[in-house]
């Protein structure tokens, strides 16, 4: 039977009862195929999904025209309804608006939703952006109206909202405009929505940090939406999970645990087959595919963040000692399970192996970034340096700028962690937060060394190129008990309802996570400032192989043991008078016969006392 028979066989109270089917006679009318499977089960959703949904859908599958016939069909269901399209720009809105006019004014059996001349007359509205259906009663907003995510939406009002790609690349860039979207969708469209009313959003998420997600975990107090997911590919049964939060479209979900289909198969093969699919993968770069039709943005978060707390080394440390051996994995038994995970890609990670012999730190430096009055912070990190590895002791940030105390606490915790050397910003201030600190030195009578240094060039560059090699190398080690202190208040934050407070942005740890190269990326950026200056201090000392380092260790304390056993062998026949016994210069000849038969590798060395181990 072809789709015009089946078509005409339906009724009206067919049509309006069922979308899928009104959908069917839509289509029909425009000479499209019969609506695929993946098509149907969007306008299922579209029907019978909550009243705040989240729809993901691979690009090109239709999700934009199939709500625009939703739209329709709402309308011609309930005539006093009211329906706001808004989109990422105005003209965006108003080709959505312009279809939905362009199906009422073409399907003969929508005519009666037509405006009369006489109700044209009397002011009934009919444009493309703007207009009323006949059957509506007299009101102040019309039955459908198109705006701009950018444009005036208080004062309007609504029973159906369709936000439709708002989150583009251009607004969602850094964590302040994401929070501006988020605070729109929230605020301004719970504002307007009519008591019992629907929102639904569109769109293919940016980042893992997606206005999506904020809204589908219900961040900061926020009413949490439904999200459900269309990929163009068949996922394994793991990242139906890990990659789609379990918000995969249940269809397919079954499609995978009955085996009726194989990873990388084609969801929706009748419009989008295996072929066309490997076309369009050859035609774009990686990301973009992943994005656009696998809607996984796994890949993008790697590119767009490059510092991941997964890198870092997390184990308990001391002010004064650090094993001289750790080695990096990412193992399940290496995972941190109680950190809260910033990207679910992203786990805190400890040793593998950390050494039983625990050694003086080679040398300290604890680096400030000062500021003035206002929001941002005075923010310091305590980094130490041994074998090769850089030891994160403590970090923070102090608010209220440049103040007495603020300095004496600085200068407290110096000591605390034996710091003879703060190196601080220079650019604030002329050098003033510099000498300000030095005179509280003085006043504290603080032997510390303190150095002004001067940054240059864009900041989240500058940090980036700072962190990420050493980081990379999986050289930066963090005490458990600062990230234990850093997560606390960021989670702590997060859940208090209202927008995001300060903690949040401040922590360390979020702030690591969440800069990107783009200029003004975070909203605060003082305390990973604070450790990328600590790093840069040490950076000629970590480009020395961290063997070596341990090697040159070795040797110097294999010297010094030689020592202590020369004098042990020859104290019981050495006097105060050399020339009163012949073994009186014994211990001084032995001593250089082992400093000649050392030329400084610790093999050729080790066993001229006999000694196989030290």
């Amino acid at each position: 039977m072809s789709q015009s028979a089946t078509v005409a066989s339906f009724t009206e109270a067919d049509l309006k009862k069922s979308f899928r089917l009104f959908m069917a006679v839509v289509w029909n009318h425009l000479g499209l195929p019969k609506p695929t499977r993946t098509q149907v089960l969007i306008a299922n959703y579209l029907q019978y999904g909550p009243s705040r949904t989240i729809i993901e859908a691979f690009r090109g599958v239709g999700k934009s025209w199939i709500t625009a016939a939703f739209v329709v069909w709402t309308l011609w269901n309930f005539p006093d309804k009211k329906v706001m399209i808004v989109s990422a720009s105005r003209p965006r809105a108003s080709d959505f608006s312009k279809f939905v006019h362009r199906l009422l004014n073409e399907i003969p059996m929508l005519s009666p939703l037509k405006p009369t001349s006489k109700q044209l007359a009397a002011g009934w509205r009919w444009a493309g952006d703007s207009f009323d259906v006949a059957p509506c009663k007299p009101a102040q907003m019309p039955s459908m109206k198109s705006l701009g995510i950018t444009g005036q939406l208080a004062g309007n009002r609504a029973d159906l909202i369709v936000f439709d790609d708002v989150e583009i690349e251009n607004n969602s860039t850094t964590y302040e405009l994401r929070m501006k979207l988020l605070n729109t969708v929230t605020t301004e469209g719970e504002s307007i929505l009519m008591p019992g009313g629907r929102i639904t959003l569109l769109g293919t998420p940016q980042t893992h940090e997606s206005m999506y997600l904020a809204l589908e975990q219900g961040e900061g107090g926020r009413q949490g939406y439904s999200t459900r997911i269309w990929p163009a590919e068949y996922p394994s049964r793991e990242d139906a999970i890990a990659r789609y939060r379990g918000n995969l479209c249940p269809t397919l979900e079954a499609d995978i645990l009955s085996g009726k289909a194989q990873v990388g198969d084609a969801t929706d093969p009748e419009r989008f087959p295996r072929m066309e699919l490997e076309r369009r993968k050859q035609g774009m770069s990686r990301s973009k595919y992943a994005l656009q039709f696998l809607l996984d943005t796994t890949l993008n978060d790697d590119n767009l963040y490059p510092l991941r707390v997964s890198d870092l080394l997390v184990t308990p440390l001391t002010s004064d000692k650090g094993p001289g051996v750790l080695a990096w994995g990412n193992t399940r038994e290496s995972t941190i399970q109680t950190f809260h995970r910033f990207r679910a890609s992203d786990p805190w990670l400890k040793p593998i192996y950390v050494d039983d012999k625990w050694i003086p730190y080679e040398n300290k430096v604890m680096a400030i970034d000062p500021s003035g009055k206002g929001a941002d912070e005075t923010a310091w990190a305590v980094v130490a340096y041994l074998h090769g590895y850089l030891y994160v002791l403590d970090a923070g940030g102090l608010s209220g700028g440049y103040t007495d105390d603020n300095y004496a606490s600085l200068l407290s915790t110096a000591k605390r962690f034996g710091v003879a050397k703060i190196v601080i910003e220079e650019n604030f201030g002329g050098g003033m937060a510099a000498q300000l600190l030095r005179q509280m030195a003085l006043k504290m009578k603080s032997l510390v060394d303190i150095e002004e240094i001067r940054s240059a060039g864009q900041k989240e560059m500058r940090i980036i190129d700072t962190l990420e090699p050493v980081m990379n190398r999986h050289k930066l080690v963090v005490d458990m008990s600062l990230v234990a202190r850093d997560l606390e208040a960021h989670t702590l934050d997060t859940s208090s309802s209202g927008e995001d407070k300060g903690a949040k942005l401040s922590a360390l740890f979020f702030q690591l996570s969440h800069l990107t190269r783009e200029r003004g990326a975070l909203k605060h950026d003082d305390r990973i400032d604070a450790l990328s200056m600590a790093v840069a201090f040490f950076t000629d000392s970590v480009v020395r192989d961290e063997v070596t380092s341990r090697d040159d260790w070795a040797f110097n304390l294999m010297m010094t043991e030689w020592e202590s056993l020369v004098d042990r062998a020859t104290r019981s026949d050495y006097t105060l008078d050399p020339k009163a016994s012949p073994q009186g210069n014994s211990r001084v000849s032995l001593a250089t016969s082992l400093t000649r038969n050392s030329p400084g590798k610790l093999g050729e060395s080790r066993n001229v006392l006999g000694v196989k181990d030290f």
